[in-house]
């Protein structure tokens, strides 16, 4: 039997016995007070004394039984490992959106007004309030000017693209240069280097990369370089005097495992 369990037997006889002799007690003062035929107010004597210290006793014994049987457990004691964290939340999909940021942070840190920084011939305002033949007006007025790039905007697009855009319906000379084209024909330069095909399953996200790479310079090459080099970080079009890469693959293939 627990110590406990012990304390429990213990403190009912004790309990009782303190019970009856209380009892007893107050039923003899009542009998000699009938005797008498006398009501009055008492004063303290022996006999309050004596209830006092039953009294005193039955409390006594009823704290020991609360502390000895009723006490409410302690905590269990550490074990000295610490407490678990629950694992973090996967980062929800992003989209096209986040393989965008990626590419806008390394081509064009200047957001989507930027130009080519050796142009000869700055634009006649921000090409964000320019129109789609407004910046390939200036883009070759630049190129003849000398300017080694015309690259234009967040995407870094450059005069030979724009057109092809133009010319395949994608955008129209009139529409404005604004962040939303510039988004829309960025995801459509995306979908010309197999977007469609990696979301399908047909190519492999290192060979979306790859396609990546082509497009934008500042994207490292996945598998071979523009001279057929084997790829270690450097740009498609290493060598080439004027692109290197700005970014690494790593960074490259979790954006496009965030497209979905």
């Amino acid at each position: 039997m627990s110590s406990k369990g012990l304390g429990a037997i213990v403190a009912s006889g004790v309990v009782g016995a303190v019970v009856w002799a209380f009892t007893k007690a107050a039923k003899q003062e009542a009998e000699e007070q009938s005797a008498q035929g006398v009501v009055y107010v008492r004063q303290p004597n022996s006999g309050d004394t004596r209830k006092a210290l039953l009294g005193g006793i039955l409390d006594s014994v009823l704290s020991l039984a609360v502390d000895g049987v009723d006490r409410v457990p302690k905590p269990a004691p550490s074990t000295g490992f610490p407490t678990p964290t629950p694992a973090p939340a996967p980062a929800p999909k992003r989209g096209v959106s986040g393989l965008l940021d990626l590419i806008g942070k390394h081509e064009a840190p200047g957001g989507y007004d930027q130009v080519y920084g050796g142009s000869k011939i700055q634009p006649p305002k921000p090409i964000t309030s320019m129109t789609v033949g407004e910046v390939l007006a200036w883009q070759d007025r630049s190129v003849a000017a000398g300017s080694k790039s015309s690259a234009a905007g967040r995407y870094q697009f450059i005069r030979g693209t724009l057109r092809s855009l133009v010319r395949e319906g994608a955008v129209s000379t009139g529409e404005r240069f604004d962040a939303s084209t510039q988004d829309r024909l960025a995801t459509r330069l995306m979908e010309r280097r197999g977007l469609g095909n990696y979301l399908a399953g047909k190519i492999s996200e290192t060979e979306f990369a790859q396609s990546l790479s082509k497009e934008w310079a500042s994207l490292p090459a996945a598998t071979k370089d523009k001279k057929g080099r084997a790829a270690n970080g450097q740009s498609y079009y290493a060598g080439d005097g004027l692109n290197r890469a700005l970014t690494n693959l790593g960074s490259v293939i979790s954006a496009i495992r965030g497209i979905g």
